[in-house]
């Protein structure tokens, strides 16, 4: 099983997490409600707004007709006096005029049954005044207008947080209830079966992970010399019938005290789990070359640094100093690469600090 992970089913949780699931629906139907609510009554505040301007315009006009009808009643009542207008005339003209100032009456009535809520003091009472701009005083209007289905709207998303606080806490709780592996693999070994009981920090099972795997070979200690990390070699598994290229990827520093041999392991992909732990592998290794290399004295050396260093040699009897590769040092000695000097080079050990290049020496030949 790739995925190592063990549920134990608790039915009160999965009713619980069933519960909470249904809360929670409710709880977010309930918000999108409050929303079209709020939007309902910001909408109606606006509208609100738009009949007031329509009731301030109309008395206006209403009032300007009545303004006109007043002169003309005046200019009347003058012609009335001399007798150039009839009494009827005149009376129809007073009760046009009666009319129009009934209307403006009603008109007025009515714009401050509109603007109950929408006057400044209104705002005054809820502590607000001074505002910069008209548009900012409407908008504390609207605000002030709206605050039931606001309240609504913060209620409802409360609860919504509410319910999901709940699911999350039944959902930690079937989580808990959750054993994982802390690696991908397959479980190797079971110590305990369905019932039983466990202890707190109790091993339940052993995962193995096969992604990767180890070759492990033994090789006798006169040929464990010939080898280190990262030599080549190839592996071939009789049981799947499948061959292998690796490289030691791990050297035992200690020999078995009864065998003799040293372990060595390599590493081996097995993405598709086919290896199993426990098959057998035959192994071929590829011995590293012997390498015949110039082995001198470390006292030659004139200087050196790493893996450089500059030694004389006497050529025609004068001194030449040339640059080698020093390939290993170890006891008083060095070995260098085979290009840094000629089999008939003669090189001067224990050079004096005062030979210079190009210098005329007497070769010894003892």
């Amino acid at each position: 099983d790739l995925n190592c992970s063990q549920k134990f089913e608790v039915r009160q949780l999965e009713l619980q997490k069933e519960q909470a699931l249904s809360n929670l629906n409710s709880a977010k139907a309930r918000l999108l409600v409050a929303k079209s609510n709020h939007r309902a009554a910001i909408l109606s505040a606006e509208s609100r707004f738009l009949a007031i301007e329509k009731s301030e315009l109309n008395i206006f006009q209403k009032e300007s007709e009545l303004k006109l009808l007043k002169q003309t009643f005046d200019k009347k009542t003058q012609l009335h006096e001399i007798g150039g207008v009839t009494d009827s005339s005149l009376e129809q003209l007073q009760m046009q005029v009666n009319s129009l100032q009934t209307e403006i009456a009603i008109l007025k009535n009515e714009q401050e049954s509109l603007r109950l809520g929408f006057r400044d003091s209104d705002l005054v009472l809820d502590g607000l005044s001074n505002f910069k701009t008209k548009d900012e005083k409407n908008q504390w209007l609207i605000k002030l207008n709206t605050q039931s289905s606001e309240a609504e709207l913060e209620s409802a998303k409360a609860q919504v947080e509410i319910s999901e606080q709940q699911l999350h806490s039944v959902n930690k709780l079937i989580d808990e209830l959750t054993i994982r592996s802390p690696v991908n693999g397959i479980v190797g070994v079971r110590y305990f079966e369905n019932g039983e009981y466990v202890k707190e920090n109790e091993k339940i099972m052993s995962i193995i992970d096969t992604s990767s795997v180890y070759g492990v070979i033994n090789i006798q200690e006169k040929d464990i010399v010939n080898f280190e990390i990262g030599s080549l070699l190839s592996i071939h598994i009789n049981s799947i019938n499948k061959n292998y290229e690796s490289s030691i990827s791990e050297i035992s520093p200690i020999a078995d005290s009864k065998s003799g041999n040293f372990t060595v392991k390599t590493s081996i992909e097995n993405p598709s789990g086919k290896i199993k732990p426990g098959m057998f592998i035959k192994c071929s290794l590829q011995k590293q070359e012997e390498r015949k290399l110039p082995c001198l004295p470390d006292s030659v050396l004139v200087n050196s640094s790493g893996t450089n260093g500059k030694i004389f040699c006497v050529v025609n009897n004068h001194l030449v100093q040339k640059s080698i590769i020093i390939e290993e040092q170890k006891n008083g000695f060095i070995w260098i690469s085979k290009n840094s000097i000629s089999k008939t080079d003669a090189v001067v050990k224990n050079p004096s600090s005062f030979l210079k290049e190009g210098q005329k020496v007497i070769r010894n030949e003892q």
